[in-house]
């Protein structure tokens, strides 16, 4: 049970009620504009009793116009959470945002995508995380143990196609 309600909390905490740090929400599977740089798709996912956990969403890193780097998590029938803080960390990109529904526990969303774009990454969903304030405003944050964690395969690798 605790697992379905975990797994739905992306879709909770992505409403117009909910706060989100480190990102924001756009509408319905909305793909963002700029440049594209990686797509992944989630794969075997699993909670912290490696029992799977049904989920299907694509994340997409984008290189926007003025520079910044965002990364985009669509999934069916929810909004679009986009990850706009990011810091680099042994080889691979780190882009985090803590949903925060009006109801409920808060969730830390951790991407994790290698430098070497063609390799997987990984994200997970942590309800436990400690966290540090940046001088910019941003945080980091470190999850204490991840409730579902996910494979992300890069599309058109073997068993990243949409």
């Amino acid at each position: 049970m605790k697992r379905a309600l975990l797994a739905g909390a992306v879709v909770v905490a992505a409403c117009s009620s909910a706060s989100i740090r480190g990102g924001s929400a756009q509408g319905a599977r909305r793909e963002l504009s700029g440049t594209t740089l990686a797509r992944y798709q989630e794969r075997e996912c699993v909670d912290s009793s490696r029992a799977p956990v049904a989920r299907s969403a694509t994340v997409v890193l984008t290189k926007q116009k003025d520079g910044r780097l965002l990364l985009a998590e669509t999934a069916p029938a929810r909004d679009t959470v986009v990850a706009e803080q990011h810091f680099s960390e042994g080889g691979e990109d780190v882009y985090q945002v803590v949903l925060e529904p009006s109801s409920g526990s808060a969730v830390l969303s951790d991407f994790r995508i290698p430098q070497d774009r063609a390799r997987e990454g990984r994200m997970t969903l942590s309800e436990r995380w400690s966290e540090r304030e940046l001088p910019d405003g941003g945080f980091r944050a470190t999850a204490t143990g991840a409730a579902v964690s996910c494979r992300l395969v890069p599309e058109g690798a073997d068993g990243g196609a949409p």
